[in-house]
C-alpha cells in the first residue's frame, strides 16, 4: 500500500494536468499513488495523463456523466488507498522537488494531528479573482474585515503571458497564514469559518479518514471540510514554506458562486448553525458580514442558528456600517482608478521628459545643491543683520535671490508622485497668498521645505545653528567693546524707568528670545548627548541672562525647555509613551482656542483682561492701533495687502497676515506634523514643537518674513515624506534617543 495518495480531480484542464503530473514526477519523495478522477466532458484531459503514462502510473477514471467540484472531489478520496490523502487541483502543481516530503514530514512528526497545511505560491494573471470556479478552489470572502488576514510573504514579480492572444500581468507572491492566525486556530477550531487562511485543498494533505466535502455546498465547500477535521481532532501542523503554486486566472471566474447572494447566505447559515457557532464573536461577524455584504435583511436569518434576535440585530448593524464604509472606500478607488486612466497619458508624456531631462538634472545638481548653501548662509546673514542696529535696504531683493537659488534646487531634484502632489498645491497656495495678501512668506517658506529633499537634515540644522550662534557672539563682542551696538538700553519697560541688557541684539526681550531659540535648537540636536551637568549649565546660563534682561518670556520658555527636555531624556516610560505627544497636540489646540478668541474678544471679556497683565499687554495690544490690526474685524480669506502691521502672539498673525483659509491649512498641517511626531515618538521633535507652540501665543519670532528663524521647516521637511504617504524612510534628525 502507498503512503500518500495524491488525488486530482479534474476537469477540463489539460494543460494544467500535465505542469501537474510533471510536477509529480520530479518528487524525491516516491511512496505515492496518483488518481486522477475527471469529471469533464471531454477526453482532453485523459489524452493528457496517458501522455504522461510513460512517466508516471495513474490511476485514471472518468464519470460517466459530471458529477460536480465536490462529488469529483470526494470520488478521489473514497479512490485513495494511502495513509495520507494529498489533493491537488489540476491547476496547481508542487512548487519544489522536496514538497511532498515535506508535507509528508508534517504529518511524521505530528503524530496527534490529522491535518497539515503548508503556504503557497500564488501566480494571478490578470486582476485577482474573487470568485473560484468547479475546478474547485476559492478564497471564500469571509475574512473581509476580519482582524486576520492572510499575509504576502515575498515581493511581487511581472511577466506575460505569451501564449495568450493579448498581454496578461503575473502577479506572483508568496502567502502564508501569519503567527496570530495559527495561535488562533489552536485555541479556536472553529476559526476557518470566519477566516480561511488554510487556503486552498492544495495546500494541505490530511490521514485518511471517513470524512468528506459536503457534497450540498459550493462556495464555503473547503473551510467546512478543516471545520470537519478540526471539529474532531482540533491539532494540526503547519509551515510558512510556499510548498504549492496555486494559479488564479479569469477562466476560474464562476460569478453564480461568489455573487449569488442566495448561495452565499445559505451556505454560511447552514454551517454556522451545524457547528453551533453563536458563542463566538467572529463567528457571527462573519456571519453578518455576509449578509451585509448582499444586502439581505437581517429579518431573513434562518431559525436555529442559536442567535439572540438582539444579538443579531447589533451584529447585523456593525457589519452593515463596516460595509458601508468599504463600499465608499470602493468607490473611492474607483475614482481614483478612473482619473489615474484619464491622466495617464499625461502622465507618460511627463515620465519621457523627466527621463530626456534626467542627464541635464544630474549635471547641474551639485551645483544647485552648492546654490542651497548659499542661499541659506544668505537667509542667515538677514537674521544676524536683523538683530543689529544696522538697517538692511536690500532686504526685498536679498530674498528674492534666496527664493531663485533655493527654486533652482527645487527644479533638479527628483519627487516622487506623492511628494508632488503636495508640492504642486502648496505652490499654488503660496502664489494665490502672494497674489491677495502681497506676502511671498508661504511661497519662499514652501519652495525651502521642498529644496531641503536629498539634503542631510540634521546638518541643515547644525549649520543654522552654529552660523547664527557665531553672528549673535559677533554683535555681543561688538556692543561690548563699543565698536558697533547698543550694549544695554535705559527705558520705561513697564515697571519704570530702568537699565537692561541687549548685548548688541537690539532690545533685551530678542536677546534673550534669540538665545532661547538657540539653546532649543541645541538640545533638539544633541538631546542624547546631554548630561546632567549640561542641563545644569545651560540653566546657569538661563538665570544670568535673565539678571540682565529681565525677559520674562525668553527665561520662561527656555526654562520650560530644559525641565522637558530632562524629562525625556531620563525617563524611558515618559518618553516612549504617549503622554507628552498627546500633550503637544492638545497644547495646540488650546494655544490656537486662545488666540482665536483672544482676538475676537479682547479685554472686554473679563477672563481675558486679567490675562492681558501678565502677557505685558499683548492683547490689548491689538486693539490700540487704529483698525484694531489683527483683530477679527481685519481678517480675510486669503490675506489682505493692508494687512502688514507687526504685533506679538504669533498664531493671530499667522490668521491676520495669511487668511482665514491658508491659516486654516497650516494649523491641519501642524496638527499632521504632530500626529507623525506621536506615532514616531520623536522625543527630540515634541520637545521642540512644544516650545515652540506655547512661544508662538505670545512671541512672533516664528512668523515672519525671515525663514531661517524657522527651525521647524527643516524638521517638518524630513517629516514630509511620511505626511505625504512616500515611500521614501524619514532620516533622523534630532536627538532621538
Amino acid at each position: 500500500m502507498p503512503k500518500v495518495s495524491i488525488c486530482i480531480p479534474a476537469y477540463e484542464n489539460a494543460e494544467g494536468i500535465q505542469k501537474l503530473l510533471r510536477s509529480i514526477e520530479e518528487q524525491t519523495y516516491t511512496d505515492f499513488e496518483v488518481i486522477v478522477s475527471d469529471d469533464s466532458r471531454t477526453g482532453a484531459v485523459e489524452q493528457a495523463v496517458r501522455a504522461e503514462a510513460a512517466r508516471l502510473t495513474v490511476r485514471y477514471f472518468r464519470h460517466d456523466a459530471p458529477h460536480g467540484a465536490a462529488a469529483n472531489w470526494n470520488a478521489c478520496l473514497d479512490a485513495a488507498q494511502g495513509d495520507y490523502v494529498k489533493i491537488m487541483h489540476d491547476d496547481d502543481r508542487f512548487t519544489f522537488p522536496d514538497s511532498l516530503a515535506s508535507f509528508v514530514r508534517l504529518l511524521d512528526e505530528h503524530p496527534e494531528a490529522d491535518l497539515a497545511f503548508s503556504g503557497s505560491r500564488q501566480e494571478v494573471w490578470g486582476r485577482r479573482p474573487e470568485k473560484r470556479g468547479r475546478g474547485g478552489r476559492r478564497g471564500h470572502g469571509a475574512e473581509s474585515g476580519s482582524e486576520h488576514s492572510a499575509r504576502e510573504i515575498s515581493g511581487l514579480e511581472q511577466g506575460t503571458d505569451t501564449e495568450c492572444g493579448a498581454e496578461e500581468t503575473l502577479r506572483v507572491y508568496d502567502r502564508a497564514a501569519d503567527g496570530a492566525y495559527i495561535r488562533d486556530l489552536r485555541q479556536d477550531w472553529w476559526l476557518p469559518y470566519a477566516v480561511n487562511q488554510i487556503g486552498a485543498p492544495s495546500a494541505v494533505i490530511v490521514r485518511r479518514s471517513a470524512v468528506r466535502f459536503d457534497e450540498q455546498l459550493t462556495w464555503i465547500v473547503d473551510a467546512e471540510y478543516y471545520l470537519h477535521l478540526l471539529s474532531g481532532n482540533p491539532h494540526f501542523a503547519a509551515t510558512e514554506r510556499p510548498l504549492v503554486t496555486i494559479a488564479e486566472h479569469e477562466g476560474q471566474l464562476t460569478s453564480k458562486v461568489s455573487g449569488d447572494a442566495q448561495i452565499n447566505c445559505r451556505e454560511y447559515a447552514a454551517v454556522f448553525t451545524r457547528y453551533h457557532l453563536a458563542d463566538d464573536a467572529r463567528a457571527v461577524r462573519a456571519l453578518a458580514d455576509v449578509w451585509a455584504r448582499f444586502h439581505a435583511p437581517a429579518s431573513s436569518l434562518p431559525d436555529g442558528t442559536g442567535l439572540s434576535a438582539e444579538a443579531w440585530k447589533a451584529a447585523y448593524r456593525e457589519a452593515a456600517e463596516r460595509e458601508r464604509r468599504a463600499a465608499g472606500k470602493r468607490r473611492a478607488d474607483t475614482r481614483r482608478y478612473l482619473l489615474g486612466r484619464a491622466v495617464a497619458p499625461f502622465r507618460r508624456a511627463a515620465d519621457r521628459a523627466a527621463d530626456r531631462l534626467e542627464p541635464v538634472r544630474r549635471a547641474l545638481i551639485g551645483l544647485s545643491t552648492a546654490l542651497f548653501w548659499a542661499a541659506l548662509l544668505l537667509e542667515l546673514m538677514e537674521v544676524i543683520v536683523d538683530k543689529s542696529n544696522y538697517t538692511e535696504p536690500f532686504i526685498s531683493q536679498v530674498f528674492r535671490l534666496t527664493f531663485v537659488l533655493f527654486f533652482c534646487r527645487v527644479l533638479t531634484t527628483k519627487y516622487d508622485r506623492k511628494e508632488l502632489r503636495w508640492l504642486l498645491p502648496a505652490l499654488l497656495l503660496g502664489v494665490l497668498s502672494w497674489r491677495f495678501s502681497g506676502r511671498n512668506e508661504l511661497l519662499r517658506f514652501t519652495v525651502f521645505v521642498a529644496a531641503c529633499r536629498d539634503i542631510n537634515k540634521r546638518t541643515i540644522l547644525k549649520v543654522m545653528f552654529w552660523v547664527t550662534t557665531l553672528g549673535c557672539a559677533v554683535l555681543a563682542l561688538l556692543s561690548v567693546t563699543g565698536v558697533y551696538g547698543i550694549l544695554k538700553l535705559t527705558d520705561d519697560f513697564g515697571h519704570g524707568m530702568e537699565t537692561r541688557w541687549c548685548f548688541g541684539l537690539g532690545h533685551p526681550n530678542a536677546c534673550h528670545c534669540m538665545a532661547a531659540m538657540l539653546c532649543i535648537l541645541a538640545l533638539y540636536l544633541w538631546q542624547n548627548r546631554f548630561r546632567w551637568y549640561h542641563y545644569l549649565w545651560f540653566a546657569l546660563f538661563n538665570a544670568v541672562l535673565y539678571s540682565r534682561t529681565k525677559s520674562n518670556t525668553g527665561f520662561a520658555i527656555l526654562g520650560f525647555a530644559l525641565l522637558l527636555s530632562a524629562l525625556l531624556h531620563y525617563s524611558r516610560r515618559f518618553r516612549e509613551g504617549a503622554f507628552p505627544y498627546v500633550c503637544a497636540e492638545v497644547l495646540f489646540a488650546l494655544a490656537l482656542v486662545f488666540s482665536v478668541s483672544a482676538a475676537v474678544f479682547g479685554v472686554s471679556d473679563p477672563l481675558f483682561a486679567r490675562l492681558d497683565g501678565p502677557l505685558t499687554g499683548r492683547i490689548s495690544a491689538l486693539y490700540d492701533t487704529i483698525f484694531h490690526e489683527g483683530t477679527l474685524y481685519t481678517w480675510t480669506l486669503l490675506g489682505a495687502r493692508r494687512n502688514q502691521y507687526y504685533f506679538d502672539m504669533g498664531w493671530v498673525r499667522v490668521v491676520y497676515w495669511y487668511g482665514v483659509i491658508p491659516a486654516t491649512i497650516i494649523f491641519a498641517l501642524i496638527f499632521a506634523f504632530l500626529r507623525q511626531i506621536r506615532r514616531n515618538r520623536d522625543s527630540a521633535a515634541v520637545m521642540m514643537m512644544t516650545c515652540f507652540i506655547i512661544y508662538t501665543v505670545v512671541e512672533a519670532h516664528l512668523v515672519s518674513v525671515f525663514l531661517a528663524r524657522n527651525y521647524a521647516l527643516v524638521v517638518f521637511a524630513a517629516y514630509l515624506p511620511l505626511l505625504c504617504g512616500s515611500d521614501r524612510t524619514v532620516p533622523a534628525t534630532g536627538g532621538k534617543v
